[in-house]
């Protein structure tokens, strides 16, 4: 598979997985106003949890041969980082 396959996916995936509470703006970028959310689909211990969203994350990087593209990792580095967080908080 090629890089833009794998990211098209990873994307994909991510939006899948997300509560069905987790509104988006605009641009389709997930919403990081929101605190009353049901986080039970993304609390998954192993390999099948969280800790393969952050393996993805350093796969999608790794794949990346110069910063073309860095941006769109960067937006989901945030959203992957805000999601953990409220993982944490709850």
């Amino acid at each position: 598979r090629d890089l833009r396959t794998f990211i098209a996916s990873m994307k994909k995936w991510w939006s899948s997985i997300q509560p069905v509470d987790r509104a988006r703006d605009t641009h389709g970028l997930f919403k990081h106003d929101l605190e009353d959310i049901d986080w039970s689909r993304l609390r998954r211990a192993g390999r099948n949890g969280m800790y393969l969203v952050v393996v993805g994350l350093m796969w999608w990087r790794e794949g990346l041969e110069n910063d073309e593209g860095l941006d769109a990792w960067f937006v989901m580095v945030e959203d992957v980082t805000w999601v953990l967080v409220r993982l944490v908080a709850t």
